[in-house]
Order: structure tokens, then C-alpha cells, then sequence
């Protein structure tokens, strides 16, 4: 029998264009879970007064950091499974009836899904996605390769194991959840959901799959070799 509760965490910047429709969603997605939607924020754009409306709980924070943020919104949760999004992700029902299905086995610590883009793409775009929901796909069979895993569209951990592990690393300011899943994995398994979550896909529009392709290499190559992504501006695209 399933008792345990979501906690939904979203860290936010300037997010004033989505975060409206994410809240508003998720309030109806998660009707008949029991639950809590938590926004921790630190924009200048009126992103607070709409969490403070929908959210459960919407705190102001003022440090620099996503990883901070998302840890302060996991000591601030009161449910078992810490859920993170981000604010342009729209999730279903049945992708949270997964989630649950999946925690029912003792030995998942974690689960992540696929990403899919909810509004219009153009081919190139369409064919990104096909190869990155391919490869997600194949992290169900083959759980190392997990350990290149760098979404945060849906992220869902255990309570304890993510405190049991210290949470995000503050230190790093991109990369944080394949860091997480690379400590996580010594200690039980990560499930890979069947349903995708939905996001608007403004990265890769504004930066088209090459430059994105070509932005992570270096990053992936340095936290191999140097257990940490290299020191470059993560931009924010809003």
C-alpha cells in the first residue's frame, strides 16, 4: 500500500513566463497524491507573487546557486520522495503513478524519465530529442550509462538517501544531478520511467543541438577526469 507523499520541489529565476502554467498543471496532476508543491525562488520578475498563489509553500531565496537552492527546498520538504522540476516542465498523472509504482521497490533510491518539447520543433530539433529519449531509454537496460544522465526535467530521490548522500553539491553550478546520480548509484538502483515529462525546449532552440552538443563535452571530460565541470557561466535562457 502506497502512504508515502510527493514532495514537488521547483528552484526558479526569473521564470515569470512559465511558472504560471507549471503550477497550475501540476496542482491538477497531483489531485489524489498526497502531496506538496514547493517553489524556492530567487527572481526579480514577479515569479514569487505567482508561487505564492499556486505553490504550497514558495520561499524567497537571495544566495546564487541551483544546487543551493534545490537542497534548501528538500530541508524545507515533508515528504519521503523529493520530487525536483524545473519551470518550464509539464508533467502527467500517469508519469507520477510510475514514479510511485517504481518506490514500491525497496532498492530504488531514485527515478528519472525522458523529455519530450510541448510546443512546435522543427526536424534537427525532433531528431535531438529522438536521439537523447533513446538514449534515457537505454539507461533502463544498461544502468551505467546513467552516469552521463544531466536532466532536470523530473527528478524524483528518497528523502533519506539524498541526505544520506549530502544532497546536490553546492560547488557546482551545472552538472549537479549527474554528480548526484554518479554517488547515488553505489548505493542502490535508479529507475528509468516509461512516460517523458514535457518542456518548452528554449535551450536548444536559442543554442540549436550543435552548440548544445558541443557546450557539454568539455564539462563531461572534466568531471570524469576532475570530479568537477569546468568553471564556465552557465547561461540562463528564459
Amino acid at each position: 500500500m502506497w502512504s508515502s507523499m510527493f514532495s514537488i520541489i521547483i528552484a526558479t529565476k526569473n521564470e515569470l513566463n512559465y511558472i504560471g502554467r507549471t503550477l497550475a498543471i501540476l496542482k491538477r496532476v497531483l489531485r489524489g497524491f498526497k502531496a506538496e508543491i514547493l517553489v524556492v525562488d530567487s527572481s526579480i520578475d514577479g515569479t514569487y507573487e505567482v508561487a505564492k498563489k499556486l505553490a504550497d509553500k514558495a520561499y524567497r531565496f537571495k544566495e546564487e546557486g541551483l544546487s543551493k537552492a534545490r537542497n534548501y527546498g528538500a530541508k524545507k520538504a515533508r515528504g519521503d520522495i523529493l520530487v525536483f522540476m524545473d519551470a518550464d516542465t509539464i508533467v502527467s498523472k500517469k508519469l507520477f503513478e510510475e514514479a510511485m509504482e517504481a518506490f514500491k521497490d525497496p532498492e530504488v533510491l531514485a527515478a528519472v524519465c525522458y523529455a519530450l518539447p510541448y510546443s512546435e520543433a522543427n526536424f534537427i530539433q525532433k531528431t535531438f530529442y529522438l536521439l537523447d529519449s533513446t538514449y534515457i531509454k537505454l539507461c533502463g537496460r544498461f544502468p551505467f550509462l546513467l552516469r552521463l544522465y544531466n536532466r532536470g526535467d523530473f527528478f524524483a530521490v528518497r528523502r533519506k538517501a539524498f541526505f544520506k548522500i549530502g544532497g546536490f553539491n553546492e560547488n557546482f553550478h551545472m552538472m549537479e544531478i549527474t554528480d548526484f546520480i554518479n554517488r547515488l548509484m553505489e548505493h542502490g538502483k535508479i529507475a528509468v520511467l516509461k512516460s517523458p515529462a514535457y518542456e518548452s525546449a528554449r535551450r536548444l532552440k536559442k543554442w540549436g543541438p550543435i552548440k548544445n552538443f558541443l557546450f557539454w563535452q568539455p564539462h563531461y571530460l572534466s568531471y570524469f577526469m576532475l570530479s568537477r565541470p569546468l568553471k564556465i557561466e552557465y547561461e540562463n535562457v528564459r
